[in-house]
């Protein structure tokens, strides 16, 4: 079982990783006039390649890995709802990420970096509840003290 979390934290810092620093490299490719970053292999950026070669697989592994954590702890508390419900609006905004992508090597720049920018804050923001949800596994009366 221990393998298996292992297996889930190591998936999740290459998701997080990836996903942080796709934006970045979106930000800095709308600021150049040249190309985006072609490179003469199969993929067309690095923006591209991160994603494809690196987030996303990472991303179906933490997702499998932890459901199959689930299934063996089978907790449904309030903290586990709320982090599976964060972690979806991790995943949607991965999913985003590939339309910026889509945009940046396009050449469609207008917005991008606000864009990128805006997916930077809020990834983060739902990455740093969900860690801080994972720790503290807080209880619903601890979060609502008049309750």
């Amino acid at each position: 079982m221990i393998w298996l979390l292992l297996l889930h934290i190591i998936a999740l810092l290459m998701w997080g990783a990836g996903i942080l620093y796709i934006p970045v490299m979106l930000a800095g490719a709308s600021r150049a006039d040249d190309e985006f970053e072609s490179s003469s292999g199969s993929h067309d950026s690095a923006a591209r390649f991160v994603f494809s070669y690196i987030a996303t697989p990472a991303a179906l592994v933490a997702i499998v890995s932890g459901a199959i954590a689930f299934l063996f702890n089978q907790t449904s508390e309030f903290w586990f709802i709320a982090k599976l419900t964060l972690v979806s609006s991790v995943a949607l905004i991965h999913v985003l990420l590939w339309v910026l992508i889509r945009r940046a090597e396009r050449k469609q720049y207008k917005h991008l970096r606000l864009m990128s920018a805006l997916a930077s804050v809020v990834l983060m923001l739902l990455m740093t509840t969900v860690i801080w949800l994972a720790l503290a596994k807080p209880q619903l009366s601890e979060m609502m003290p008049w309750t």
